[in-house]
């Protein structure tokens, strides 16, 4: 009997279990297949996208100057903020009203 004669007299349900068996194997099998490649991808950034060239951020970032603020000038920014920010009873009273 050929291997396919046997598989077609067998009942409907064990018919069906060989079918779901068969696509599960492939799917794992696809499935490892397509995250192999993807890792592979992901630890190599550059087969991503070929024609984006690689960003240097130390080479990008030198050009920028360094931004100092004096202490003095820092004191009376934050005086003049903590004067801005501190509000009178009076003033919460009449914002009430």
């Amino acid at each position: 009997m050929n291997f396919w004669e046997k598989i077609r007299s067998l009942p409907l349900a064990k018919r069906k279990a060989i079918l779901w068996v068969i696509i599960a194997i492939l799917g794992i099998i696809l499935m490892n297949w397509w995250l192999k490649g993807l890792f592979q991808k992901l630890e190599n950034p550059e087969l991503l996208h070929p024609e984006i060239p690689p960003v240097n951020f130390e080479k990008a970032f030198e050009d920028i100057p360094e931004f100092h603020i004096p202490s003095e000038l820092l004191e009376e920014l934050e005086k003049a903020a903590s004067e801005e920010n501190s509000i009178s009873e009076e003033d919460i009273e009449q914002e009430l009203k």
